[in-house]
């Protein structure tokens, strides 16, 4: 497929996507949120404008593209100038950390991390599938690639099992990869209140006027309680798995308005 129709049809789903969730989203507030003028994404949406392959990989990073599929579509993008090559050390960069990628930006490669270590896992991809509510490809090849990296190991007897290995990767991936899970964890998060009981999770919040001086010291503290939290609960028969995440975010614009 051309590239140039390419990015405009993942432009196109996101605009549907982000309208399944909320129908008044507009142009405009996509527009913003790949940092594209409306009246330039209006033109690109329409075959009107010409994208190079720096505005095409903007775009990409913005909507959380997966690596190898952006670095298939950049090959072939130029900047209209002499830039006639692929972007070599982009692809090259892609095949090193795919594994990484996956593993930081799908939510269910550590729920299936956490999942083999409650009583009765099975290492198989249909029993996976339906406890997790994935597609039996997606859990078959996340058993195969977790088990690449070392984050599950077969025991003797065949059975794959957790290692609590302690998982890092680059800093350049990790910026795509954590937003897309950031993402992915608001999702999951609004799946939950919408299906699930109040006595099965518990949804709370605080409006406080603060020092902005006293951020880090915050950030440090729910680190501290959030590990403390998870010692915890991790304690004692295991048999669910869960996800906690906590959102200290901003509502005011920094500063006083003009």
């Amino acid at each position: 497929m051309d590239q140039q129709l390419e990015v405009r049809k993942i432009i196109s789903e996101e605009m549907t996507r982000a309208r399944a969730v909320n129908p008044s989203f507009s142009l405009r507030a996509l527009a913003k949120k790949l940092n594209i003028q409306p009246s330039a994404l209006s033109e690109i949406l329409s075959g009107k404008r010409f994208m190079t392959r720096r505005m095409a990989q903007r775009v990409l990073e913005r909507l959380c593209v997966d690596p190898s599929k952006s670095a298939q579509i950049l090959s072939g993008l130029t900047n209209r100038t002499s830039d006639k090559k692929p972007n070599r050390q982009y692809a090259e960069f892609i095949q090193i950390n795919m594994d990484h990628y996956h593993v930081i930006s799908e939510w269910y490669y550590f729920a299936i991390i956490s999942l083999a270590e409650t009583s009765n896992f099975r290492d198989e991809p249909y029993w996976i599938a339906r406890r997790l509510n994935i597609k039996a490809s997606e859990a078959s090849t996340a058993l195969q690639r977790l088990e690449r990296l070392g984050l599950l190991a077969r025991t003797k007897s065949g059975k794959l099992k957790s290692t609590a290995q302690q998982f890092a990767t680059t800093s350049d991936i990790a910026s795509l990869s954590l937003r897309k899970s950031h993402h992915q964890n608001l999702d999951l998060a609004r799946k939950s209140l919408d299906e699930d009981g109040v006595e099965l999770r518990d949804f709370t919040s605080m409006t406080m006027a603060i020092d902005p001086a006293k951020i880090p010291e915050a950030k440090r503290m729910i680190k501290e309680f959030r590990r403390k939290l998870c010692a915890f609960m991790e304690s004692g028969k295991k048999s669910e798995v869960y996800r906690m995440c906590f959102q200290l975010f901003p509502l005011s614009r920094q500063g006083e308005p003009k």
